[in-house]
């Protein structure tokens, strides 16, 4: 993934961007070439410096000067080790990626917010390829919905306001409802400084864009 920094973004293309990218690093444990662009090209402080949060800075920077420090397939295969430890199992997992386990309280899988979730995708004429496989409130694509609802919200028509109405309920609704339980337990558990950061930025970013939602509904944007 690269981003033209002195290309003009509007404000949902960037707000796409921002969570495609969220989205890709909770896909998989990024490889090394990842780990390039992202020291080397600064993907999260490009497009997060601009926020002008302090916090959700030093974040991006630390992340980024972990991985410039870092040897990259060692550092590589950590993250693996990691990830897997964190979301995948087979031993009990410290941080579940989805939403179900969250919210339910027999923290099971595919549960009443998957349905939810399958639903709302639904709605907007989407379905997961892998639905019997992997359940449609993971975490990765639960973010990966919101950039497909920024992207299609920039357009001037219905189906754009459609969408645009549609962030705000997905992300108060699923997304803001668990994900910062999530990434607390992300940060308490990772044995990495790269997840414990991106578990910060990610918690920072869905409380800032939660935000100026609310300040856009307010206006009338």
């Amino acid at each position: 993934m690269a981003v033209d920094s002195g290309q003009e973004l509007t404000l949902d293309e960037w707000r796409a961007w921002v969570y495609l990218l969220l989205a890709q690093l909770f896909r998989r444990a990024p490889q090394p070439a990842l780990l390039r662009s992202l020291a080397d090209e600064r993907l999260l402080s490009t497009l997060l410096g601009g926020v002008g949060d302090d916090e959700l800075s030093r974040d991006c920077i630390a992340v980024e000067q972990e991985i410039s420090r870092a040897e990259l397939q060692p550092y590589a295969n950590l993250l693996q080790e990691d990830y897997a430890r964190l979301f995948v199992g087979p031993d009990h997992l410290p941080a579940p990626p989805w939403e179900s386990v969250y919210r339910s309280q027999e923290r099971l899988l595919f549960g009443e917010q998957t349905l939810a979730v399958r639903e709302f995708y639904r709605a907007y004429g989407l379905e997961s390829k892998h639905r019997n496989e992997e359940p449609e409130d993971h975490i990765a694509l639960e973010l990966e919905f919101m950039a497909y609802l920024c992207r299609a919200g920039g357009a001037g028509d219905e189906a754009a306001e459609r969408c645009r109405e549609g962030q705000g309920f997905f992300l108060r609704e699923h997304l803001a409802a668990w994900a910062p339980d999530f990434c607390a337990d992300v940060a308490r558990n990772a044995a990495s400084g790269f997840y414990r950061g991106l578990a910060a930025i990610t918690a920072r970013w869905l409380a800032l864009d939660s935000e100026l939602l609310a300040s856009a509904r307010q206006e009338g944007i």
